[in-house]
Parts: C-alpha cells; sequence; structure tokens
C-alpha cells in the first residue's frame, strides 16, 4: 500500500512540476497589490494580528513565490519557505534581496520531506493538489509546536461546483489541452478576464490552473476536523461556513454530523452577487433601528408602555405601525432555489443533445446564477490553534 502511495506521489510531483514550471500559478515578479490581498487576508478576514509574528519560526510549505512569507517575515519572524519547484523559490530569493529582508530563507524541497516544529506554519492552496490531501494535512499537522498555529486554505467540495461544472463543459468538445483552451476562452472569457483582474496573474496561467490541470482533490470540512482531531482549535475562517446553531455550539454535535457543514458551505456553492447589490436594500429598513432606539432606554423609571410607543404617544415620536420585510438572509433562499433551477436546466441541455459552442454559450447567456460574477468560492482559509 505505502508503494502504491508514494508512486501516486510521485507521478503527481512530476505533473505539477512539469505544469507550474510552464505556466507558473504563483508570481514571480513583485506586486503591491499582492502583498496587500495576503495581508488582508491574515489580519482582516482571518484576524490575525502582524504583530504576532515578531519572534515566531514560521514555515511555509509549498509556498510557491513566497507572498505568504514575505509577510510573515517583514513583521519580525524568522521564517523558511520550501516549495519542489526550483523556479518559484529563485523568484522568492530575488523578492527578498529586493525588498532587504534578511530573515527569511528559502529551500527546494518536496512536502512530504519537511520535517520541522514551526510556531506558526503556512500551507496555501497547495492540499487539494495531492492525491490523499488529508495525508498532507496529518503531515502539516505533526509540524506544529504546542501552542502553534496552523493556517491553511484549499478548495472545499461544495465551493467548487462551478468551478467543477465549468471543467467538465469545456471537455464536451475535447480532452486535449488545446480543446480545453479553446472552449474555455469562448465560454468562459468573463470568468477568466475576472480572475486575471483580482488575482493579477496571466489568462494563461488562470487556464492552466482552472482547466487544463484537472487533478484535484478538493476537501470536506468534516473530515478536515476528523483528521486534525481534538487538539486542534478553529481560530478563524474565512468564509465562515458555520450556519447559526443552538446548544450544539456547547458541544461536538454539530462537528460530528456528516453533512451539516457540507449543507452550510452550498451556500457559497451558489455564490454569484458581489456583496455591494445586496446591501443596498438595508439603507431602507430604519423603522428596527427607530424601535431599538426607543426600547434600549427602557429602565426601572420607564414611565412609556408597549401601546405608547406603537401609537405615538412617546415623546412625540412617529408611531411604528410595522416592520420593514427586511431580507437578514441576503435572498439566501430565494438565491439557492433559482440556482438549483438554472441547474437542472443545464443538466437537460446536455441530456438531450450534444450542443456545438455557439449553442452553449447562447444557452449559457440566459442564466442569471450559473457561472456569474464569483461563480461561487473557490478557496477556503483557515487557522487552527494547537493546543496540547
Amino acid at each position: 500500500m505505502k508503494i502504491i502511495i508514494k508512486k501516486k506521489q510521485n507521478a503527481t510531483k512530476d505533473r505539477l512540476l512539469k505544469l507550474y514550471k510552464k505556466e507558473n500559478p504563483s508570481y514571480l515578479t513583485i506586486k503591491k497589490i499582492q502583498i496587500k490581498r495576503r495581508t488582508d487576508i491574515i489580519q482582516k478576514l482571518l484576524n490575525f494580528p502582524l504583530r504576532f509574528f515578531k519572534g515566531l519560526e514560521v514555515g511555509d510549505i509549498a509556498c510557491g513565490t513566497g507572498e505568504f512569507a514575505i509577510i510573515a517575515a517583514k513583521n519580525a519572524a524568522k521564517v523558511k519557505g520550501y516549495d519542489f519547484n526550483s523556479i518559484a523559490i529563485d523568484a522568492a530569493k530575488q523578492k527578498c534581496k529586493k525588498l532587504k529582508i534578511k530573515n527569511a530563507s528559502f529551500f527546494v524541497k518536496e512536502f512530504f520531506d519537511v520535517k520541522n516544529k514551526f510556531d506558526f506554519l503556512m500551507c496555501t492552496s497547495a492540499l487539494h493538489h495531492l492525491p490523499n490531501p488529508y495525508t498532507g494535512l496529518k503531515h502539516l499537522k505533526s509540524n506544529v509546536k504546542k501552542d502553534g498555529f496552523l493556517m491553511v486554505s484549499f478548495g472545499l467540495d461544495s465551493s467548487n461546483l462551478q468551478h467543477n461544472l465549468m471543467k467538465l463543459i469545456v471537455r464536451n468538445w475535447g480532452t486535449k489541452d488545446s480543446d480545453i483552451i479553446k472552449a474555455s476562452k469562448y465560454l468562459f472569457s468573463d470568468h477568466i478576464k475576472r480572475c486575471v483582474k483580482y488575482g493579477t496573474r496571466s489568462s494563461e496561467a488562470v487556464i492552466s490552473d482552472q482547466f487544463t490541470n484537472s487533478q484535484h482533490y478538493f476537501l470536506n470540512m468534516h473530515k478536515v476536523y476528523k483528521t486534525l482531531g481534538k487538539q486542534y482549535e478553529l481560530h478563524s475562517m474565512w468564509p465562515p461556513i458555520f450556519m447559526p446553531r443552538g446548544d450544539s455550539a456547547l458541544n461536538d454535535t454539530i462537528l460530528n454530523t456528516k453533512n451539516y457543514l457540507f449543507a452550510s458551505e452550498l451556500l457559497w456553492a451558489s455564490k454569484t452577487l458581489d456583496d455591494s447589490s445586496r446591501l443596498k436594500n438595508f439603507s431602507n429598513y430604519q423603522n428596527y433601528q427607530n424601535f431599538q432606539n426607543i426600547i434600549k432606554k427602557i429602565n426601572h423609571k420607564t414611565d412609556f408602555s408597549m401601546n405608547d410607543v406603537l401609537n405615538g404617544k412617546y415623546k412625540n415620536r412617529k408611531n411604528i405601525k410595522k416592520f420593514d420585510n427586511i431580507d437578514f438572509s441576503f435572498g439566501i433562499n430565494v438565491h439557492i432555489t433559482k440556482f438549483n433551477i438554472e441547474l437542472n436546466k443545464l443538466f437537460s441541455f446536455f441530456k438531450k443533445k450534444s450542443p456545438t459552442l455557439k449553442e452553449t454559450k447562447k444557452f449559457l447567456s440566459k442564466n442569471n446564477y450559473i457561472f456569474k460574477n464569483t461563480n461561487g468560492l473557490g478557496i477556503n482559509y483557515l487557522i487552527f490553534k494547537k493546543t496540547n
């Protein structure tokens, strides 16, 4: 069994190394926007203040061209970065030289060959490339010191629903790289342009990583928790995939319910609109605030009643007849229902016929939810703390 696993790992390594030396998914040159966005991920989304890096021994396994490692080093951590791609490691070293960073070292080393204990260990966007990502996760947790932190990012099964659908659709007209590239550029040009704009990578790198490189082993959050075990506590995550819950927050029931986390991930699987389009609705919901401003002043001297408030007899305030119809769920129920309707239509479209590229493009253009804007959420970020 160990021999078979080793062969799979070597095959994966050889395939990825060939791919990444041709179209590196990381960044060979320094761009301020890349550092800023990764800084925001750590500090704002994952709630880990950068000052906490001071004096820590930080490791970055599968560091790529070193963006996250550089952030830790700039904040007074002693950093070691590892990657199997010599081109990426050379780029990371050059970046540090240009930025005059002397407290970061980078090494060409394979994932499972790194054996060292760190106060803060990072591994971003690498686990889902391994034949068994949970074996990779076990290896990572063995390299964290007691009371240390483990920061990981990876693709989730459900969150990548739309991405996987795109990869499957473009293979309808051939499975050679040239066929896939042609179909992806024609059908999903808007998605590729968006990735180039926000990811600051070339269109070739986006297509290579998302369409022609089909070897992804996305993870399941339930199995992630099971693999890490009770010695690891969740410090923070983005996006938050826990749905509101009651007494289960006080015990492990929620984590032992197999499909609970998967169901909550589906909220992100159908993510389409930018939040700004939905947040505009909240400006109309003033009655809730008006009512709250009244009742929060209730104390032992209060001389008005519920009847007084509702009929405007409290200090000449306008009476509050009803509350606005606030959609605090951001329209989640309606959104997912319509998303599922379009998903079923998509299945029917391909099941009944073998459409041309032109017919498929016309069909997809009519959708309002599938393959629009963010297309779900590709990568999830988490920080765990090792407690013993």
